[in-house]
């Protein structure tokens, strides 16, 4: 089941902090130069020894944090040699839909659930609209999501 998926690798992730899992699995980060005709904010390269993943030119903090874990989750979760590309208008995919909810999973992993309005705050930590609300609805409908972090 995908949230069982997600949830063990979130367990055994979640004591690294975000630049601790790029050392981990020696993932570099790269700016795409000159992208200003790309639909894509980020994509990750992963390949046998090093995986890159690339970042679009002028993009929030907040927001390429977001990405940075969307595309760990990619990594952790799909590991296959090859290329992922992330855009917000696509994020309904089985592929996308479960790096969303490891990115979202990992923003929320040491929040308190039950006082937090968390389509909020997942936005304010760079997470689109669409998909915080998309995540919630997910966790809302699939479960307690207070047993899922």
């Amino acid at each position: 089941m995908l949230v069982n998926q997600v949830k063990k690798c979130l367990i055994q992730h979640q004591i690294y902090s975000v630049n601790e899992l790029l050392q981990l699995y020696n993932i570099k980060i790269k700016s795409l130069h000159n992208s200003e005709n790309t639909i894509h904010d980020a994509t990750i390269l992963i390949s046998l020894y090093t995986s890159t993943i690339y970042l679009r030119d002028g993009l929030d903090d907040h927001y390429i944090n977001f990405l940075i874990l969307h595309e760990l989750g990619h990594f952790l979760l799909d590991y296959s040699l090859g290329c992922y590309n992330y855009t917000s208008r696509c994020y309904k995919s089985r592929n996308e839909f479960k790096a969303n909810l490891f990115a979202c999973s990992y923003l929320l992993k040491d929040c308190d659930l039950y006082d937090l309005n968390v389509v909020e705050y997942l936005v304010n930590n760079g997470c689109p609209y669409k998909i915080a609300n998309h995540i919630f609805d997910y966790f809302k409908s699939s479960f307690q999501f207070g047993n899922f972090l």
